[in-house]
């Protein structure tokens, strides 16, 4: 589903809806436009989540996010649920949430399985296995978290996770 080879160096993005609606695009800054295109569609931008593995990558989206003037919660801040904004965080910290749109960013051929996170075959067989499943389970909650409309985006080469 990546499209051509998913070698190609750019942003890849993918989009998915209920209504089947899946289609590849090539752009810049997807995350910021995900929020801003659900927030115009009158979505709240609480039921909007983005979420990237890594904390580096969480703040700068969530300063593209603001810079397009959409409100931003930024989830290890420890704001109330009650605060509104759409809400910036890790991958970590999905589980048991659910949102109207969801975009996971980063989905990276070196961010899913992140190798420091998997042990080697040739150290243990079993355990690599289990931690290569522990890395798509990551992956696969933070995209089933979305009740309507999921964004996947990577940059060079996608997660062998992803379809396609």
């Amino acid at each position: 589903m990546r499209g051509q080879s998913g070698q190609e160096a750019g942003l890849r993005l993918w989009w998915w809806s209920p209504a089947g609606d899946v289609r590849p695009a090539v752009e810049s800054g997807g995350e910021s436009q995900v929020a801003l295109a659900g927030h115009g569609a009158g979505i709240a931008p609480s039921d909007i989540a983005v979420r990237a593995r890594f904390n580096t990558l969480t703040g700068k989206l969530a300063d593209r996010i603001a810079a397009a003037g959409v409100p931003v919660v930024r989830v290890r801040d420890g704001e109330p649920d009650s605060a509104v904004g759409v809400r910036v965080s890790t991958l970590h910290s999905m589980k048991g949430l659910e949102y109207r749109c969801v975009a996971v960013t980063g989905a990276t051929a070196s961010a899913f399985p992140f190798p420091p996170a998997v042990t080697t075959a040739d150290v243990d067989g079993i355990q690599h296995a289990t931690d290569l499943a522990a890395e798509r389970c990551l992956l696969f909650v933070a995209c089933t978290r979305a009740r309507e409309a999921l964004y996947v985006s990577y940059s060079g080469r996608g997660s062998e996770f992803l379809p396609g």
